[in-house]
């Protein structure tokens, strides 16, 4: 995933990072689609700026940037993720024992999967021990099964499955509700998995070429936690991501996507194979039950548009800023900045930059449809 040094390949490029980021739901947009040569140039100077944004050109790449990504979408192909899933099946105690038994007796389509076993801490969680599932093939997929304790609660839902989407991709997920069927362990399967409670839920954007301190946002929650990186490599030393909202309950994280992968290891966007991409990942985790909603898979188009609540300013007016301020927001974000300089709301204030949210809504919900249906077939 390499771009070139004159920018050559970056449509190709684009679309490696984008199905490596998405295996669920690939993509070959940029194989018909060539992306404008005006917004090429200003990704290339946006990213060349990264270390000198404290003038009018580098805040205006930064502004032109954003703009296209949320504003046109499809330029660069911004398509929401499907990053992770929990939800609780109605089976019955016998059927969810009788499940870890062939699980851990490797008799669960063995030639496609094997397992760990975790126990859980006592009384902290509800579930008895976590089976990890993972793939032979794909180091990458796996999906965890929770089974829960002893329980006298009739409704009680003694299984959890949880797994990411977008690590997972479409044929582990088809290979494993094809042998969670075949086992015959759960009783009408398919109708149990639209009846599934759906727990957690978290959708995903990729902004690309774009630095998290100067996306200026706004939403129906507060700041709750700012985190610097521990290392920074390449001499990166920004914020690293922003809390809106306790987690414990339906939250917003932003954060440096490319800062993750490189600290973990794995790939990531490149120019010239030598300095890596900014990449800012906008990610809504939503949990309906701690909001005393109860959304069912079924029902999994019902989920709101993971930008709702939700506003976005252009960075351009962050051109008035003195040097002193840029650097502020720089290091600590622009939420501390607001409170440090209060006078900036009311800077920033006429700069309210819609978004194309409709686009954003009918590509999340073909996502969840297709990620529903995909469960189900495997399931026949």
């Amino acid at each position: 995933m390499n771009i070139n040094k004159d920018y050559s390949n970056i449509g190709s490029s684009l679309m490696g990072y984008r199905n490596y980021a998405n295996a669920f739901h690939q993509t070959n947009h940029f194989l018909y689609m060539e992306i404008n040569q005006h917004l090429i140039s200003d990704l290339r100077d946006a990213h060349e700026s990264l270390d000198n944004c404290n003038t009018f050109e580098s805040i205006k790449h930064q502004s032109n940037t954003l703009k296209a990504q949320l504003l046109t979408p499809w330029a660069l192909d911004n398509s929401p993720v499907i990053d992770s899933i929990s939800f609780t099946i109605a089976s019955t105690k016998t059927e969810a024992i009788e499940l870890s038994k062939i699980i851990q007796s490797g008799n669960f389509s063995p030639n496609n999967f094997h397992y760990s076993k975790k126990n859980t801490d006592g009384n902290k969680r509800p579930y008895k021990f976590s089976l990890k599932i993972k793939s032979k093939s794909n180091k990458g997929a796996f999906l965890f099964i929770d089974i829960i304790k002893n329980s006298s609660d009739k409704d009680a839902r003694h299984i959890r499955i949880s797994f990411n989407p977008a690590k997972t991709g479409e044929l582990f997920i088809s290979q494993f509700f094809g042998a969670l069927n075949r086992t015959r362990i759960i009783k009408s399967l398919r109708e149990k998995i639209d009846d599934a409670n759906i727990t957690r839920l978290d959708v995903a954007l990729d902004l690309v070429f774009f630095q998290i301190p100067f996306l200026v946002c706004e939403t129906r929650q507060t700041v709750a936690e700012q985190d610097m990186p521990e290392q920074v490599p390449l001499a990166r030393k920004y914020l690293e991501s922003i809390y809106y909202g306790p987690i414990e309950r339906t939250h917003t994280i932003i954060y440096d996507k490319a800062l993750k992968y490189i600290i973990r290891g794995h790939k990531t966007l490149t120019i010239d194979g030598k300095t890596y991409v900014n990449i800012t990942r906008i990610e809504r985790v939503f949990k309906p039950q701690k909001g005393g909603s109860n959304i069912k898979l079924i029902e999994i188009h019902r989920f709101p548009c993971f930008l709702d609540g939700h506003k976005f300013y252009d960075p351009i007016f962050l051109r008035y800023l003195e040097e002193e301020q840029i650097a502020f927001i720089r290091e600590f974000g622009y939420p501390q900045a607001e409170c440090k300089y209060p006078e900036l709301r009311t800077l920033r204030e006429p700069y309210y930059m819609p978004i194309n949210k409709t686009w954003f809504t009918e590509k999340q919900t073909e996502a969840l449809l297709l990620l529903r249906n995909r469960m189900l077939s495997a399931c026949r």
